[in-house]
């Protein structure tokens, strides 16, 4: 054999090797990768206050607590002894690979003034426990089903089932048919409604700074109408439609204001929401002003 062809085979032999290696470290890692994959479960934790310790032992060092509904991965269990990912042990008497079901659900309250009590009995109103906003929440056991009309609820009142929902947006019909002539803001939702005996129309909206100058939530009317005016005479707060529900918060276009380039609607109003006013878009304050009445349409706020 020639020396170059010595050559040649020489680094044939050690590219083999190479690609040898190569696959053996790329196997070696398909494998570690699969078996990293499968060496953690996750369990989920059933009493509250469960240590932590740093060997599998009663008597071992407690480096923290765990509680119920707490989700931990467990890479083996031995004599009792769940090794979690990080190396410190649990006793497996209080984990379950059962994912655990909710204990309560959130029912939304459709109207105003909506009574929590004491009893069903509706008779005298001396079982009125609290009266519930519309749009706030109470909460029922997970499996709950209306009782002659009624929920118990977690706390054990009860509130009438015809007056609550599962379904936030459930509010906005509820109060349409209630009412007939209403516009509800949904602060939650940054978004208005607006049902005029029949006629719908809707809007993504910035409300009241959630900290600094929250809109004030509650059942109002228009109390007055005003159109192409300053807003307290600042050259950029030109208004071309806008509705009174309190004395200085109303209802009332934006889009030419330098702040609200942004649009509506979102988590805007966090961070850049009006001094507690209903910012909309001008299409939006325009029917608002050309159908809703003083005296007449009720505003409802939902928080």
């Amino acid at each position: 054999m020639s020396d170059k062809s010595e050559k040649m085979f020489r680094m044939t032999m050690w590219a083999a090797v190479a690609l040898f290696f190569a696959f053996i470290l790329f196997f070696c890692f398909l494998m570690g990768s699969a078996q990293a994959e499968e060496a953690s479960k996750t369990y989920y934790v059933t009493g509250d206050h469960v240590r932590i310790r740093v060997e599998p032992n009663t008597d071992a060092r407690i480096v923290g607590h765990l509680n119920k509904g707490d989700q931990v991965q467990v890479t083996c269990i031995v004599d009792g002894w769940a090794r979690l990912i990080d190396y410190n042990y649990v006793s497996a008497d209080f984990l379950t690979d059962e994912e655990p079901r909710p204990t309560n659900r959130e029912l939304f309250i459709l109207g105003p003034g909506v009574r929590e009590r004491s009893t069903t009995d509706t008779s005298s109103d001396s079982n009125i426990i609290c009266r519930h906003q519309a749009g706030e929440s109470v909460l029922v056991d997970f499996d709950a089903v209306p009782e002659n009309g009624w929920y118990r609820l977690s706390n054990g009142n009860y509130i009438s089932a015809d007056l609550v929902s599962e379904n936030y947006d459930d509010i906005y019909t509820h109060c349409a048919e209630q009412y007939q002539d209403i516009i509800v803001v949904s602060i939650r939702n940054q978004f208005a409604y607006f049902s005029h005996f029949g006629r719908v129309w809707t809007s993504d909206v910035v409300t009241g700074h959630a900290t600094k100058s929250p809109t004030p939530t509650g059942l109002y009317k228009i109390t007055k109408k005003i159109a192409g005016v300053y807003l307290n005479g600042n050259k950029d707060t030109y208004v071309a439609y806008g509705c009174y529900f309190l004395p200085s918060y109303l209802i009332h276009d934006a889009e030419t204001f330098p702040w609200r380039k942004s649009g509506f609607g979102g988590d805007i109003y966090k961070t850049n929401g009006s001094g507690g006013c209903v910012n909309t878009p001008t299409a939006f304050s325009e029917i608002v002003y050309r159908y809703a009445s003083v005296d007449v349409t009720y505003v409802l706020i939902l928080p």
